[in-house]
């Protein structure tokens, strides 16, 4: 295969990014979730399907991994099915719903080509997904999610953008410090200029290749940038609701570093940890 930055349409197999000790990790952090991270982001989610529903609804939890927001969800009273790509994945999630006593079901699926009917759905979650594709099957898992939500309905979405966390370390963010007083439309136009160009050369010629190849051969491949991100939900005709970044989640800033710099670049939107954002299909 050609490199991934070639091969747009190119999408990480899934036995190479679920293997068993990725899941093994995943299930940990799962019953872990009141030491780390994944409280605050389950919470974040659940939170925005709760203000789209008017009691309990039929939810498609999207690239659902080992279940963690289907197993929430249906504890919620939603009737909810959790779909991914990874059967290995899906084993565990199967078995996580069983020990919680979750009423809730996985189904093995392609999320840019979905089993279900048009309007089958009030929500659609897609919590973690978007970073793992190139804009074609990106867009094409949009249109989906669209196709098989009831008018009104919610699409809520979180992401990691990926492309721009590799500048959050002293070392490659001191470049750009100067500019940090900018207003947010200004400071990151300079993030995409730094990361795009003197950035992505200097990584190439120590790592041999882009950062956007070798992060995708790893499953992180996309940068959701607020503008393209907008212009891709609005292209598969959802409108916008939320937009929102964050910064990483405690367990994941740790580091001093990290702090400081989040509080120096705090009118960045890419410099962000984390976004969430929720979107609706037109009544």
């Amino acid at each position: 295969m050609n490199s991934a930055a070639e091969s747009r349409d190119y999408v990480l197999p899934a036995d190479e990014y679920y293997g068993d000790q990725f899941v093994t990790d995943q299930v940990r952090k799962y019953k872990e979730r009141g030491q780390n991270h994944w409280n605050e982001r389950m919470g974040k989610v659940l939170g925005m399907v709760h203000e789209s529903t008017k009691g309990p609804s039929d939810v498609l939890d999207l690239a659902c991994g080992i279940g963690a927001f289907t197993i929430a969800a249906a504890k919620k009273g939603h009737r909810v099915i959790g779909l991914d790509y990874s059967e290995t994945a899906l084993k565990a999630a199967e078995k996580l719903a069983r020990e919680e006593g979750a009423d809730c079901k996985f189904i093995h699926g392609d999320a840019t080509k979905l089993p279900f009917d048009d309007g089958s759905f009030d929500v659609v979650i897609a919590s973690d997904i978007i970073e793992h594709l190139f804009d074609p099957p990106l867009l094409r898992m949009f249109q989906e999610c669209f196709r098989v939500l009831r008018k009104g309905g919610a699409f809520v979405f979180h992401t990691t953008p990926t492309r721009y966390l590799y500048l959050m370390s002293p070392l490659r963010a001191l470049p750009l410090v100067p500019f940090a007083w900018l207003s947010q439309p200004k400071l990151d136009r300079i993030v995409e200029l730094y990361e795009r160009y003197p950035f992505t050369a200097i990584y190439k010629a120590v790592y041999g290749d882009t950062w956007v190849n070798i992060t995708a051969k790893r499953g992180h491949c996309n940068c959701p940038e607020a503008d393209h991100l907008h212009d891709m939900l609005e292209s598969a005709g959802f409108t916008v609701d939320r937009y929102e970044p964050a910064d990483a989640p405690a367990d994941l800033a740790g580091s001093r570093s990290y702090k400081i710099l989040a509080k120096i670049f705090k009118n960045s939107q890419h410099l962000r940890g984390h976004i969430w954002g929720l979107a609706r299909k037109p009544a």
